[in-house]
C-alpha cells in the first residue's frame, strides 16, 4: 500500500505548489477513513516542497517517486523512494526519511535521539530500519533485482557544526545512511541522482508497489540465531528504540551499580516477544547472567526445545528462593500473567507478591506486557502492579510502548476491529475490510473452516486450529492414542496433546524437544490438533481458524457479551469466577482476543452460537 506515486517531473511542481498536501490527504483519508494528523499534513508539505526545490533542475525528471509507502506485513509507512537506474543501467531505490526537526538532544540510547524529552530512533536509523527491512522481506529487493540505499532530510537544520544531529556518536550510523541538512544540500541531488538520474519504467516501479512478500520470519524458527550471535528480525522505529534503550540500561547498570525495572507495553504483533529474544541473545553475548521468563508453559517448553539452554529460560514462579541481585538481568515476556504470589497448596512460597520476587532477584529486570491479554482471574501483571512495586524499592521504572503493527498483516486496523467488537474500545475500524487487509472468513461448518486451512498449508503457509476451552481435555490413552474430545456434530478432533506432568497418573515430563507444545506449535501432526489459549498465546501462524465456543455468547437482549461457565471445560479458569459474571466475561473475552489475534495473513471462524456469530457479521458490515 501506497498513497501516490508520479514521475519527479510531475512531482515537482506539485510539491513546490503545496499541491501534493492535498493529494495526500485524500487519499490518507480514502485508504484510513480519518483524517491525517495536522503535524503530518505539514510535514508533507514543508518536507515535500524543500525537497522538491533541491532537485528541481537537476536532470533527475526522469526517476520516480513512491511516497508514504506502507511496508510488508508492517503498519510502518516509510515517507518517500526514490526509483530509478544508474549509470551502468543497474535498477536502484533510496529511501528518504524527511523531518523538519531543527534540533535535537543526543542520547544515551544507542542510534536514537531525544526530542523535549522523549527518546526517538535518529532519522538516518529510521531509513536504515526501513531499507533493512525491505531488503529482508520484498522480493523485488530480497532477489537482488533492486539495489536500496537510504538516508535523511532534515531540512530545518541549518548547519552540521554544532547540530546533534552529526554527533560523533552517530559517525558509524551516518557513513552508511546520511544525513543532509541546509549546510550540505548540495549533496542532496547528487546522492539521490547518482543511483537513479537515467529513470524507472512503469513496470519497475510496480515490481515495487505490487512485489510478492515472503513470509514473515516466525519468532521460534529463528531463536537459536538470535541466541548464539545473528539478529534475523529487522526492528523499526520504536522497535528498535526500545531495544538499544534496553540494552543501553543493562550496561550502565552493570558500569555504574543499582537497580534497574524497565516496562515495555504493546497490543498483538508489535514485537514484544521478539524484542524479548533478542535482549536476551544480545546480553547473553556479552557475558551478561540472564534469564527468560514467562507464565506460558507452551512458549518456555518450545524455547527449551528449541534452544537446548533450559536454565536460560524459566517461570514466573521460579525465584522464590533466589537471591537479591543474584540474576543480572532478568526479561519477563508476557508479564501481563503474572500473579499475585508464587504459592500454591502444593509449593508454599514466601510472602512476597510475584513481581517482588523478580524484582528482588534481578539487577535488572524487563517487563513486557499487553494488559488486554490477562485471561485468568489471579493474572494481575500490569503497569501499575510493577511500577508501584519498583517505586516502593526505591528503583523509578523506565516505561516504553509499542504501537506498530506486524501480525495480522501489520493492519493495526483489524486489531482495532477485533478490540471493538469484544468491548475494549468504542471505535470501530473497517479499513482492514475495505482495503483487503486481512483476510477474515466465517464458515458454517468445522470441517470447511478444516479444509480451507489445510489447503493454505499444501500451499507452504503454516495453518492451526484452536478453540474455546469448551470440551474436556482427556489423557492419552494406554496406547498414547488421543481421544477427540473436541466434538461438534460429526466432526471430532483432538486438543493438543496433554503434558505428562498433567496426566492422572503423572510421568516424568517429557523431554523440551518432544514436549506436546512444541509439537503442536512447530511440527506437521500439530495441524490435526486443536489449540486452546494456553498452547497457542505467545505463538504465530499464517492463517488460524478459531472455534467460538458457547462460553462467551452475544446477549442480543441487552446488547452485550455474557459468559457461560457451564459450557466451559477450564477449571483452572472457573476457579473464583462464579459470583463474578462481568469479570468471567471480560477475561473470556481477552481469551477470545488473543485467538484472534494469531494469524499472520488471515483468521477463519466458526461459531457454536448463533446469536453470536450474527452479532460478529453485523460488526464487520457483513461478511
Amino acid at each position: 500500500m501506497h498513497l501516490y506515486d508520479c514521475r519527479l517531473d510531475t512531482f515537482i511542481p506539485l510539491a513546490t505548489s503545496g499541491q501534493i498536501a492535498d493529494i495526500l490527504r485524500a487519499r490518507f483519508v480514502d485508504r484510513f477513513e480519518e483524517n491525517p494528523s495536522e503535524s503530518e499534513r505539514n510535514s508533507w508539505r514543508n518536507s515535500l516542497g524543500a525537497f522538491a526545490d533541491t532537485i528541481d533542475g537537476v536532470g533527475m525528471d526522469d526517476a520516480w517517486i513512491i511516497l508514504e509507502y506502507q511496508l510488508p506485513l508492517s503498519s510502518a509507512r516509510l515517507d518517500s523512494m526514490i526509483v530509478g537506474t544508474d549509470q551502468a543501467a543497474r535498477k536502484r531505490a533510496v529511501v528518504i526519511e524527511f523531518k523538519q526537526w531543527d534540533r535535537c538532544d543526543v542520547s544515551r540510547v544507542p542510534d536514537a535521539i531525544r526530542i523535549m524529552g522523549t527518546e526517538l530512533l535518529h532519522p538516518c536509523a529510521q531509513a536504515r530500519g526501513y531499507r533493512q527491512y525491505l531488503e529482508d522481506a520484498h522480493s523485488a529487493f530480497s532477489d537482488g533485482g533492486t539495489y536500496l540505499s537510504s538516508c535523511a532530510y532534515l531540512h530545518n537544520v541549518r548547519s552540521i557544526r554544532g547540530s546533534n544531529f552529526f554527533d560523533e556518536r552517530y559517525a558509524e550510523l551516518l557513513e552508511d545512511t546520511p544525513a543532509f541538512c541546509v549546510d550540505n544540500v548540495d549533496d542532496l541531488a547528487p546522492f539521490v541522482g547518482e543511483q537513479t538520474r537515467f529513470g524507472a519504467s512503469a513496470d519497475e516501479v510496480e515490481s515495487i508497489l505490487s512485489g510478492s512478500y515472503r513470509p514473515s520470519k516466525k519468532l521460534l524458527d529463528h531463536v537459536v540465531q538470535a541466541i548464539d550471535g545473528y539478529e534475523p528480525w529487522t526492528l523499526l522505529d520504536e522497535q528498535r528504540v526500545v531495544l538499544n534503550a534496553i540494552m543501553g540500561e543493562i550496561e550502565e547498570a552493570r558500569r555504574e551499580g543499582g537497580k534497574r525495572v524497565i516496562v515495555v507495553t504493546g497490543g498483538p504483533g508489535t514485537g514484544k516477544s521478539v524484542i524479548a529474544v533478542q535482549v536476551v541473545g544480545a546480553a547473553a553475548r556479552k557475558g551478561y547472567g540472564v534469564v527468560h521468563a514467562t507464565g506460558s508453559k507452551a512458549f518456555t517448553t518450545n524455547m527449551r526445545g528449541i534452544v537446548g539452554r533450559s536454565e536460560m529460560f524459566r517461570y514466573f514462579n521460579s525465584f522464590t528462593k533466589a537471591g537479591a541481585d543474584s540474576i543480572e538481568l532478568m526479561v519477563c515476556d508476557e508479564a501481563h500473567r503474572l500473579r499475585e504470589s508464587s504459592s500454591t497448596r502444593f509449593r508454599p512460597g514466601g510472602d512476597r507478591p510475584q513481581v517482588g520476587e523478580i524484582v528482588d532477584a534481578a539487577r535488572v529486570s524487563v517487563f513486557l506486557l499487553d494488559q488486554n491479554q490477562s485471561v485468568r482471574k489471579n493474572e494481575v501483571g500490569s503497569v501499575r502492579l510493577i511500577e508501584e512495586y519498583a517505586l516502593s524499592r526505591g528503583i523509578i521504572p523506565s516505561s516504553y510502548d509499542l504501537s506498530t503493527q506486524f501480525r495480522c498483516a501489520g493492519s493495526e486496523s483489524y486489531i482495532r476491529w477485533v478490540d471493538h467488537l469484544l468491548g475494549f474500545t468504542p471505535n470501530r475500524s473497517l479499513v482492514w475490510k475495505t482495503q483487503n487487509e486481512y483476510e477474515v472468513r466465517v464458515f458454517d461448518r468445522v470441517e470447511d473452516m478444516e479444509f480451507a486451512l489445510r489447503s493454505s498449508q499444501v500451499q507452504g503457509w503454516t495453518a492451526r486450529l484452536v478453540a474455546g476451552f469448551c470440551w474436556p481435555w482427556s489423557d492419552p490413552d494406554a496406547n498414547g492414542s488421543l481421544y477427540p474430545d473436541v466434538e461438534i456434530g460429526a466432526w471430532k478432533r483432538p486438543w493438543n496433546r496433554k503434558p505428562r506432568d498433567m496426566w492422572k497418573n503423572k510421568g516424568s515430563a517429557e523431554p523440551p524437544a518432544r514436549h506436546p507444545y512444541k509439537i503442536w506449535a512447530t511440527q506437521p501432526e500439530g495441524f490435526d490438533q486443536v489449540g486452546c489459549i494456553y498452547s497457542a498465546q505467545g505463538f504465530e501462524f499464517d492463517y488460524v481458524g478459531v472455534i467460538w465456543g458457547s462460553d462467551l455468547r452475544w446477549n442480543l437482549t441487552d446488547g452485550h457479551w455474557v459468559a457461560d461457565l457451564t459450557r466451559s471445560e477450564d477449571v483452572g479458569f472457573k476457579r473464583g469466577l462464579g459470583r463474578e459474571p462481568a469479570l468471567a466475561a471480560e477475561k473470556l473475552s481477552q481469551i477470545y482476543r488473543v485467538l484472534s489475534t494469531r494469524g499472520m495473513k488471515g483468521t477463519y471462524f466458526c461459531f457454536l452460537d448463533e446469536a453470536t456469530r450474527r452479532h460478529f457479521e453485523q460488526v464487520a458490515g457483513g461478511l
